[in-house]
């Protein structure tokens, strides 16, 4: 159109600048007129230039500005062929060329032939392109612009190069800040192409860039997309009017292709446009429209692919939901699929949504495909809900299926997904319980034995890593007549079983059971479970019994583990250590002995050496197990035992010097006492030995008597070794003493007299003055040793079950006659031993009753010697009359010598009143005997409550069979022994009792079986447990088929008095038929029962039995005889069980006295509470979330309060603050003085402890204790009181705003019991009650520090009302426990006859009411109790109580009200 108006100059002619030569340029060039050219174009000044001002050289402008550019370029390498442009001409820079060409061509436009100014671009494009200069780029766009506005865009491409062009220098500039400004000019140069008459070709261009793969494998294809695509997102934000609109069909089309191939910078900006076109509504509706959901959803996806966890993914993903669902609901599973593949919880419509599909998909050749895929996308944990529901859903269908081989893609396809390693516990549990289900299922109904193998295989592949699949397999069970069972429990706790119909290869199980002890398991839970559970399973005899290359499998497997070291180390979080680990191995070997029948000679003595080896060589809680271990040994292999006993021997020498050990070594040898088929052939030395290990025990104990060890703060299973082993110092003391008796009296008569002189000189010690010292318990056994050799037929003395009556004397001569005439008795005391006579005048006779320490014997002289001594020389005698000087008439009395440890140097005769006649009787009354009661429990199958095991009035065979052997049959009515509570009058409790005794010991057994039944439910159980209910030991024979533990008989028996359960329970579950006839057919030795020894929380369990193990019936009476005598009794008798010892609990000097200590209250006897103020740093922010520990001190002794005591602090800073930076532990093993040095730190402003924690403590007086203790109307037991003041503490801190998220709390009871009572009342607090929590949890450590320094204070101030307010000196009372011997000393030396005590003392202890008993005024006094409901009574009822029948003793011991009678 330009070319028209040109003039006829011959240099005009339209020619195109191709067939222009080089030397009409050098014409040019040399012509006058071309400085008029340079000159036009370099003295621009703003635009006033005319259009003739390049004539005439018009045709070759627009090449000269070309390769002006091109000069520049890197396509320019030979400068020569650029020579022609004069000097004048050229541009200095590449801006400068491309700013000439700009002015040029806006004021020449006309004369700018398509194909030379298409060249010209595309050169211009180009050179700016390689340029990384800012002023080229920002040139290039204004020349882009003035040929749009000025001139006409060339055709052939030049548009497309140009877009390419600006769309790479729109992402360029968008990379730094620097260059905004020419990302700016870049987007208005597209704006104005589309105002343009090519906006739609712009639109176009863009579109073939964002979908231009080929173009996509250089970095510039990518820069040019990645720019187009921002291009397009600012048209789709752009709101200008006359702009062509966006083609969403095109756009997604080509967005999908880019989605492809696109990297991560491309995708990025994708997503930013995606994110634009689904937040506005407009854009959103027309994707609807144009059906484009489904492709953007595609889009997405190829984004996500690559990085899913990306912030700006999740927010568009999560955008979807709202939006999609309400478009096209079919969509809604792929949006699903999109949350969850950026892990994104999933809305409830797109739950259903995602599963909805399956329901039509279950069983196909599609679902078969997808499952593993769908299964692996649902394995994160907030996807639980979802997993489960589609695996539940899939069970369904699979049970309710035909299809089996469709049906077993299931199974194999959760086994596979579940073992692999990257699967979350959560999922894999999830996935576990479809395979449980299904094998429950196929367990109970007719299904194929090949399915029922294939489901069996498949639940113990998965049990390596799933719990529940573990826990389910360890309830096989076989009963007597060999068939399979299901062990199972209704949540109702009714006890049930589900028979297996079909027979399962159970091999596939035990080999599954080795690998995880050989190579681990997936988690540390299911092989934690394996190692607890393997015992128990090993003492199903009948499952095993056909099986014995199995069981011996397992001994190679568990003995090459143990001995090598090679077994799963517990992981960090569980504080455990590989001792634990290596204690359970042991325990599973002890079950693998009671095959002893059926293992060869070599295996059982490679057990017995490897326990041997074992102890001593690890740690004590290894040790432990290994002696628990050679004592069931003992019973169940004797002639092997006997043969090694000279290095078991040994090693218990070596052992029992160790602090953890000792209780347990002494236990061991006094079980082998009561066994003399294992030492039959034992000879002085070995005795020496067995003496020697006591002697060795009694060493040390003195040794340390006076030393304060500083204990480092003890890990968890050092805590419980604490809690155990170091709770019964005086028991453990005592025992030595006992071993060193039972053993004595083993001892054959020639034996005796070598080893008398060694034990005795055993059991005196050089005192500090450097005086012979004999103790109370020392003296008690050289009494005992005197008494055995001074009987008539000591020879025949041995330990077991002998013909003496129940009081353990030997059986009285036959008393008096009318015939004797007159009778004289004299009382003498002779040292020890008071000697009673009672002589005929007449006929000379006497019988001699000899009161000793160790027991009562009798004699009867008849001018002879009564030899009731052998500690004396024929010289050392008493005559039996005073008038007979030499014993001629009466005879005489042996009595010790002088020197004796048993002392005669002066010989008392008592006077004969009524004073001594009662001091004797009274000494009578108490047995010399170790004397205990026991209840004895019979639960048949399925009986889990008290009123229906406590009807029983027979048991099974077996049952019957162990009452045999635990005692013989003793009828009751006129019975003179001590029947521990049974009617010895009109047979109320049953005619006969079943009593064991010795020398030493007798156990009266409290037999409900043998008890009559009543006909009233409530009023048989009252009039039985009245019995078993005070025993402090009850043994359980559990014929139910379920394990019991503490907390289930605690619940079946409720009651505050039995701390121990012997439970006894066959190794086959046998029903009551079967009982009665599979079993009686069986040997005793054949029988198999599982013994264990559970106990309350709050009572230490040293016990061989603590863990379970596995006997024999023939063993079974003897083994359950000997964990009696090994339980420390005299602990269960008492008012308490603490552990501490008495160094820890003694108050240090210059105890820190808190806050929480009111002197005033202190010494009034009043209960209080003190509350800190809450910390400054959660006072300025009381929404910070808190975790709170609850511990108590005191609990035990008879002087001073309870304590109980909370502490509280940030969640965050639990661990980091408590037991990292200051270190707490329980208090009971931390010194007094680091107690009250980390009290003071709480109590100091300028501490962090102070800063960041609060505390608060409950004083409960021991007057307040004792007043509600005693209360007339029923009593407020001491757990009660103290469930009430925890829960008293924990509301008062809530009151103050403190946001309490987690509580800890030390258990007082049953941890299950307490905790449920504590969520009924706080259910918004997440709360944890448990064993030694003092020990797991550092803000219990912490309320436990607060507590005792409290405690230690508070008593320190009670001690001021007797030393007065200065004393500096030690509390002469000590820790106040009953245990301490100075407690009881200054009890006995500080008491009032009448008043006894302030109100330091707990009167409702059983220490303080025996001390008043005996030594208090003899007086009493009833003080009359009041009754709420007298007022109430009608006047006809103060005539008509008198008749009332007076209600059963045991109604006031369940708390029941009786009324009074009034006359």
């Amino acid at each position: 159109m330009h070319w028209t108006n040109v003039s006829n100059h011959s240099m005009l002619l339209p020619r195109p600048p191709s067939t222009i030569s080089h030397a009409d340029y050098q014409t040019v060039s040399s012509g006058s007129g071309y400085s008029g050219l340079a000159t036009a174009i370099e003295n621009d000044t703003g635009g006033r230039c005319r259009r003739n001002d390049i004539a005439p050289f018009e045709p070759i402008a627009c090449k000269l500005l070309t390769d002006e550019v091109r000069s520049f370029t890197s396509d320019a390498q030979d400068i020569k062929s650029f020579a022609y442009i004069p000097p004048a001409l050229r541009a200095e820079s590449l801006e400068a060329a491309i700013h000439h060409a700009t002015v040029t061509i806006r004021y020449n436009s006309k004369w700018f032939a398509p194909a030379a100014l298409a060249e010209l671009l595309a050169v211009v494009i180009e050179a700016a392109s390689a340029s990384s200069s800012s002023a080229v780029l920002f040139a290039a766009l204004r020349l882009l612009d003035t040929v749009m506005v000025y001139s006409i865009m060339p055709p052939d491409g030049s548009l497309l190069l140009a877009v390419r062009f600006i769309a790479h220098t729109y992402y360029s500039a968008s990379r730094a800040h620097k260059t905004q400004k020419l990302k700016e000019n870049a987007w208005t140069v597209a704006v104005h192409v589309l105002h343009s008459h090519l906006g739609h070709q712009l639109l176009g261009d863009l579109y073939a860039i964002i979908g231009g793969v080929e173009h996509m494998d250089s970095k510039i294809g990518l820069a040019q997309a990645t720019g187009a695509v921002m291009l397009m997102t600012e048209r789709l934000r752009c709101r200008e009017t006359g702009i062509p609109e966006v083609s969403f069909t095109m756009l997604v089309k080509q967005l999908g292709l880019a989605a492809l191939a696109a990297n991560s910078v491309l995708q990025e900006h994708i997503l930013d446009m995606v994110t634009e076109l689904v937040s506005d509504k407009q854009h959103n509706q027309q994707l609807h429209l144009d059906a484009l959901w489904a492709d953007v959803l595609d889009i997405i996806a190829h984004c996500v692919s690559d990085s899913p966890n990306d912030e700006t993914i999740q927010l568009l993903v999560s955008s979807l939901a709202p939006r999609v669902p309400l478009h096209d609901p079919e969509l809604i599973p792929t949006v699903a699929r999109l949350f969850i593949q950026v892990g994104i919880p999933l809305t409830e419509p797109l739950s259903a949504g995602l599963l909805a599909p399956w329901t039509a998909l279950m069983l196909s050749e599609r679902w078969a495909s997808e499952f593993d895929d769908v299964l692996q996308a649902l394995s994160e944990p907030i996807y639980l809900r979802e997993l489960t529901t589609l695996v539940d859903h899939c069970t369904v269908v699979y049970l309710e299926s035909s299809h089996q081989p469709e049906a077993a893609v299931l199974v194999k396809t959760l086994q596979k997904r579940i073992l692999l390693s990257e699967t979350p516990p959560q999922a894999v549990d999830a996935m576990c319980s479809s395979i449980v289900s299904l094998f429950r299922h196929a367990i109970t109904t007719n299904v194929d034995e090949a399915e029922l193998d294939f489901l069996f295989g498949a639940l113990c592949a998965v049990s390596r890593r799933s719990i529940e699949a573990v826990q389910l397999l360890f309830r096989i069970r076989k009963d007597v007549a060999g068939a399979l069972y299901l062990n199972s429990a209704s949540r109702s706790g009714e006890l049930g079983f589900t028979e297996i119909l079909k027979p399962l290869p159970v091999d596939v199980w035990f080999v599954t059971i080795c690998d995880i002890f050989e190579k681990g398991a997936g988690t540390w839970e299911v092989f934690e479970y394996v190692l607890h559970k393997t015992k128990s399973l090993l003492g199903n005899h009948a499952l095993f019994r056909d099986r014995m290359q199995t069981v011996r499998v397992f001994l190679r497997v568990i003995t090459r583990s143990l001995e090598t070291d090679s077994y799963m180390t517990p992981p960090a979080y569980t504080g455990l250590s590989k001792s634990h680990v290596a204690a359970h191995l042991v325990q599973t070997l002890t079950a693998i002995m009671s095959y002893h029948r059926w293992l060869t000679k070599q295996e059982i003595l490679g057990l017995v050496s490897l326990f041997d080896r074992t102890a001593g060589s690890r740690d004590y809680i290894v040790s432990i197990q290994c002696i628990n271990a050679l004592t069931a040994c003992c019973y169940e292999v004797p002639d092997i035992m006997s043969s090694h006993m000279d290095g078991v021997i040994n090693k218990m020498s070596r052992l029992v010097t160790q602090k953890y050990l000792a209780i347990h070594v002494l236990h061991f040898l006094a079980g082998l006492s009561r066994l003399p088929d294992l030492y039959r052939n034992f000879k002085h030395q070995d005795y020496m030995r067995i003496f020697g290990v006591c002697h060795s025990y009694l060493q040390f104990a003195r040794g340390n008597q006076t030393i304060t060890e500083r204990r480092a703060t003890p890990t968890s299973e050092r805590s419980s070794a604490i809690r155990n082993e170091e709770a019964l110092p005086e028991y453990v003391y005592a025992l030595a003493h006992h071993v060193i008796t039972f053993w004595y009296m083993s001892l054959r008569e020639q034996d005796r007299g070598a080893l008398k002189e060694y034990i005795t000189r055993c059991l005196i010690y050089r005192g500090a003055d450097g005086k012979d010292v004999i103790e109370d318990q020392g003296l008690v056994t050289i009494d005992m040793m005197d008494r055995i050799d001074a009987e008539p037929e000591s020879g025949k003395w041995y330990f077991g079950d002998i013909g003496v009556n129940a009081n353990g004397a030997a059986k009285k001569p036959r008393p008096f006659m009318s015939t004797d005439g007159q009778l004289t008795e004299l009382h003498r005391l002779v040292g020890l031993l008071l000697v009673t006579t009672q002589t005929s005048l007449r006929t000379g006779k006497t019988i001699v009753t000899i009161r000793r320490p160790s027991g009562t014997a009798t004699r009867v002289v008849e001018k002879g010697r009564a030899h009731v001594t052998v500690d004396g020389d024929d010289t050392d005698f008493l005559t039996v009359m005073p008038t007979d000087p030499e014993g001629v008439t009466y005879g005489t009395i042996a009595i010790p010598k002088p020197s004796s440890a048993l002392e005669s140097n002066s010989i008392i005769t008592l006077p004969q009143d009524d004073a001594v006649r009662r001091a004797i009787e009274a000494f009578d009354r108490t047995s010399a005997l170790d004397s205990h009661k026991t209840g004895v429990i019979y639960i048949g199958e399925r009986q889990n409550d008290e009123d229906r095991v406590l009807q029983n009035v027979s048991g099974s065979p077996d049952y019957r069979e162990l009452l045999k052997g635990l005692g013989g049959l003793h009828a009751l009515k006129g019975a003179t022994f001590n029947t521990q509570g049974l009617d010895r009058s009109d047979n109320a409790d049953g005619e006969f009792a079943i009593v064991w005794h010795n020398q030493v010991t007798e156990v009266v057994f409290h037999v409900t079986t043998l008890m009559p039944n009543s006909d009233d439910v409530r009023e048989n159980t009252a009039k039985k447990k009245r019995h078993i209910g005070n025993d402090h030991v009850n043994i359980v024979f559990n014929n139910s088929g379920g394990q019991l533990d503490f907390t289930t008989l605690y619940n079946m028996f409720p009651g505050q008095l039995t701390y121990v359960y012997i439970v006894i329970t066959p190794s086959a579950r046998t029903s009551f038929v079967e009982a009665r006839t599979e079993n009686i057919t069986l040997e005793d030795g054949e029988r198999f029962y599982s013994v264990q020894v559970v106990t309350s929380p709050d009572y230490p369990n040293v016990s061989p039995a603590a863990e379970e193990k596995v006997v024999s019936g023939a063993s079974l009476p003897g083994f359950v005889r000997n964990l009696l005598d090994d339980l420390p009794m005299e602990n269960s008798q008492g008012d308490q069980h603490e552990s501490q010892t008495v160094e820890l609990e003694t108050p240090v000097e210059d105890v820190f006295i808190p806050p929480s200590v009111d002197k005033n209250r202190q010494l009034s006897g009043e209960s209080y509470t003190h509350l800190s103020e809450v910390p400054p740093s959660l006072f300025s922010d009381m929404s910070i979330e808190c975790v709170l520990g609850v511990d108590e001190a005191g609990r035990g002794p008879v002087l001073g309060p309870m304590v109980y005591a909370l502490y509280y602090l940030p969640l965050s800073m639990h661990r980091s603050l408590l037991a990292e930076t200051h270190h707490f532990d329980d208090s009971k093993v931390l010194t007094p003085a680091v107690r009250s040095d980390l009290m003071e730190k709480i109590c100091t402003p300028e501490t962090d402890l102070f800063q960041h924690g609060g505390w608060a403590t409950r004083s409960m007086s021991a007057r307040d204790i004792s007043a509600a203790q005693l209360r007339a109307n029923g009593s407020y037991n001491l757990n009660a009181q103290a469930m009430d003041a925890t829960i008293d503490l924990i509301q008062q801190v809530l009151n103050q705003g403190v946001n309490v998220r987690e509580v800890y709390i030390d258990t007082i009871g049953p941890p299950a019991t307490y905790q449920k009572k504590l969520e009924r009342i706080f259910p918004s607090l997440s709360i944890t009650v448990a064993k030694k929590a003092d020990s797991l949890y550092p803000c219990v450590s912490a309320a436990s520090v607060c507590a005792k320094v409290t405690r230690d204070a508070a008593l320190d101030v009670l001690y001021t009302a007797y030393a007065g307010s200065d004393h500096t000196g030690e509390v002469a009372w000590g820790s106040g426990y009953p245990s301490d011997v100075r407690c009881t000393n200054w009890l006995k030396g500080h008491m009032n006859p009448v008043f006894g005590w302030g109100n330091e003392c707990r009167f409702s202890w059983g220490t303080a009411k025996e001390l008043l008993e005996a030594k208090g005024a003899p007086c009493s006094m009833n003080w009359p109790e009041a009754d709420d409901a007298a007022d109430n009574l009608k006047l006809t009822g103060f005539f008509m109580g008198a008749d009332e029948e007076q209600e059963d003793e045991m109604a006031t011991w369940f708390g029941r009200r009786v009324p009074e009678a009034v006359f």
